[in-house]
């Protein structure tokens, strides 16, 4: 059965492994396995914070020539509440992914309950369950009229713990926390997470999402920053952190994605995850989607890769930061010799410009990839959002309206959102162990407009946090032999110009303002092969550039007695201590 520890917020506590039975060549290794499934959305308009993903920790006897199929879900995607900028109205609810390994399922958070929308959507349950909402238009039960308090969606047992019951009966009012792997939701808190030592270090999983409020001031709290529930932003990535719900008519946020790690006292042997070995422990920690734990075969041999997608471009006009290009870092990847290995190194989004088409978002990147059928792609990163109009513009669509806010684009990190008054997007979703979501658009007053790209290693930031316009931080990886930071998330920039947000560390280019009457104004592009995001532009009605995504990277570090020296294309080729290493600039291939 799996085993759950339930100890309170904080607290740490190591775990001993079980040795290989029998020893020598005995195929049965007895391993330890974390499993968290990704977090719940939070709730818009008022919503309450999601439930934590599930989360199974235990040990069991496995296989070692047998392979096994890894599934880590992905975080519950939140909604807009305004029905406007090319998002539909929300009328649902969306749960985590389930995370499977080893005939075990982790179940999806469930989302947040949704407040003051015409047609009420309760907290879901889930692994862990979404927080209760406050509905605002009256309810047909008796008893449940004008902001009636509502309960939580419920927990899996032996997975999670349900959600709060929303605070409500007058102002002020919001949706309750998510509950967590350790404990219910707290009024708007979200449910305290569970700390673990399986990688090596001390890491919180599963915290539950805080709800949200009528004003910024009325929004649950951080207490589950360290578990990765979401407060005022999404779930942490690789955490099944929940969701925070919304404040006012904003978007709810997105759940963080899951994660499933396995360790044995053993040297080597299964590919598959990043793979770290010290001394007669092996880890493998897998965060991308779909993955696989699978027999070493005799005569491979093992190398690292890095490879980091395109960064999407900024949005033109008050634009959001491009997100950064998706980040795969992995050592121990096994490859066959005389096997060639195709490399492929994505473009960064291209600029978004004002004319003859006003108001865009930015672009996506493109993927990069490696592998003998490009068996691991990193994303392109998405686009910054922007605003749509003006009402005066007779060549715009939307000739004669108002200006609409526009989203940002799902990308390896998500683009930044954006907002007008009345209105506000969310920041784009990020894929599942490559990047983070983008900041949060402003809408009740100015400044207004884009806020930060997503970055390989943190949110982009949005008005709920400062308010601040920068991209969210890169990763830095050591893969050349010196430590480099790689894709970060764009800037973004608001209204009244001057409002700039800088570049995240790791090639993610600041924002630029300027006057509507500054014609031909070009914002910096991402650092090339970096994976940076793009930043936005201010400028309108005068051929305004925002700034490009930055190309990526591919760079594998192999044994140097093992380095046949075969490739091809756009790579330069360095040593250190034992190791060669092949940095590609663009696409070509290695033959190993």
């Amino acid at each position: 059965m799996p085993i759950i520890s339930s100890f309170g917020s904080g607290s740490v506590r190591s775990y001993g492994l079980v040795k290989v039975r029998g020893g020598g060549t005995n195929p049965i290794i007895n391993v330890t396995y974390l499993i968290v499934a990704g977090g719940g959305s939070g709730g818009t308009t008022r919503g309450a914070g999601g439930g934590a993903g599930g989360l199974l920790y235990g040990s069991m006897d496995l296989n070692s020539t047998t392979t096994y199929s890894i599934t880590v879900g992905r975080g519950g995607i939140g909604v807009s509440a305004t029905g406007v900028g090319l998002v539909p109205a929300n009328t649902g609810v969306m749960n985590g992914g389930d995370s499977t390994a080893f005939g075990l399922t982790a179940i999806g958070g469930g989302a947040g309950a949704n407040g003051m929308q015409p047609v009420y959507t309760p907290g879901q349950p889930g692994g862990s369950g979404g927080g209760g909402g406050t509905p605002h238009q009256p309810m047909t039960t008796p008893g449940q009229g004008h902001l009636q308090p509502q309960p939580g969606g419920s927990g899996t047992p032996g997975q999670g713990y349900g959600g709060s019951t929303s605070v409500g009966g007058g102002e002020p009012y919001g949706g309750g926390g998510g509950g967590g792997a350790g404990g219910a939701g707290r009024n708007q808190a979200g449910g305290i997470g569970l700390f673990f030592s399986i990688t090596g270090s001390n890491t919180g999983y599963a915290g539950g999402g805080s709800g949200g409020g009528d004003s910024p001031g009325f929004p649950g709290d951080d207490s589950q920053k360290l578990t990765g529930g979401g407060w005022r932003q999404s779930g942490n990535t690789s955490t099944g952190g929940g969701g925070a719900g919304s404040i006012n008519t904003s978007a709810g946020s997105d759940g963080g994605s899951g994660i499933v790690v396995v360790r044995y006292d053993s040297p080597q042997r299964w590919s598959g995850g990043n793979i770290y070995v010290d001394g007669s422990t092996t880890i493998h920690t897998f965060v991308l989607s779909s993955e696989s734990l699978i027999p070493l075969v005799a005569g491979d041999y093992s190398i690292g890769t890095l490879i980091v997608a395109g960064g999407g471009s900024g949005g033109a006009s008050r634009g959001g930061g491009g997100g950064a290009g998706g980040f795969i870092e992995k050592y121990g990847y096994p490859v066959t010799p005389g096997q060639t290995y195709t490399v492929t190194v994505g473009g960064g989004g291209a600029s978004a410009t004002n004319a003859p088409v006003y108001y865009r978002r930015g672009n996506i990147g493109s993927n990069s990839s490696f592998g003998p059928s490009s068996s691991m792609v990193a994303v392109g990163g998405g686009g910054g959002g922007a605003l749509m109009g003006p009402g005066s513009d007779p060549n715009s669509p939307w000739a004669g309206g108002s200006p609409i806010a526009i989203m940002a684009l799902t990308g390896g990190s998500g683009g930044s959102g954006n907002g007008f008054v009345g209105q506000a997007q969310k920041g784009g979703s990020a894929i599942a162990g490559q990047g983070w979501t983008g900041g949060e658009g402003h809408h009740n007053s100015e400044p207004y407009g884009g806020t930060g790209g997503g970055g390989a290693g943190g949110h982009g930031f949005g008005w709920l946090k400062g308010p601040r316009y920068d991209g969210g931080v890169g990763r830095s990886s050591y893969m050349t032999g010196t430590s480099v930071f790689y894709a970060g998330g764009g800037g973004g920039q608001n209204y009244p110009a001057g409002q700039d947000g800088q570049g995240g560390n790791g090639g993610g280019s600041a924002s630029t303002g300027g006057a509507s009457s500054s014609p031909g104004l070009t914002t910096p592009g991402g650092t090339p092969n970096t994976g940076g995001g793009g930043g936005g532009t201010y400028g309108h009605w005068n051929n305004a550039s925002s700034g490009a995504g930055g190309s990526g990277v591919v760079v594998l570090q192999i044994p140097s007695a093992k380095y046949p020296g075969t490739y091809t294309g756009s790579a330069t080729v360095t040593t250190y201590g034992s190791n060669t290493v092949l940095k590609f600039t663009g696409s070509g291939s290695y033959t190993a």
